[in-house]
């Protein structure tokens, strides 16, 4: 099950990072399914995406707490996906909606903007994310 691989092993660290250009017409963004909880984690640190209760985002020890979990809601046919917090229904939200190097990802109230919608990419087993506003 798709979701299920999602709970068990998907962030994007800059060590594991594709470039735009890299997934332009070779990949597309994966259908993982609509309304479903799970966690974004790195499976071998057991670290996961944790919400710090600042509007900031933390890769901290797994523990599949609220503050860990996010629903994943489709919000259009090309699979971007909507990731609200379990914990205090924020945003997964890239600050300022900047698209440079080492941007802040953080929790935000529900805007619709694009940098609070991300694409799911299957690459060799893994999952690569991109926020839909970046697209260079």
């Amino acid at each position: 099950d798709l979701a299920i691989a999602i709970a068990e092993g998907l962030i994007e660290s800059k060590k594991y990072a594709v470039p735009d250009y890299m997934l332009d017409g070779k990949y597309s963004p994966v259908d993982l399914g609509d309304n479903f909880v799970a966690a974004i984690t790195i499976p071998y640190a057991d670290l996961a995406l944790t919400n710090n209760g600042q509007l900031n985002t933390v890769a901290s020890k797994t523990d599949y707490s609220p503050a860990q979990l996010r629903k994943f809601e489709k919000v259009d046919d090309r699979n971007a996906y909507k990731l609200t917090s379990q914990l205090d229904n924020k945003c997964l939200d890239i600050e300022g909606a900047k698209t440079g190097n080492e941007t802040n990802v953080m929790v935000w109230d529900d805007n619709g903007l694009n940098c609070q919608k991300f694409y799911f990419y299957s690459i060799n087993n893994l999952y690569c994310i991109r926020p839909m506003h970046c697209t260079t």
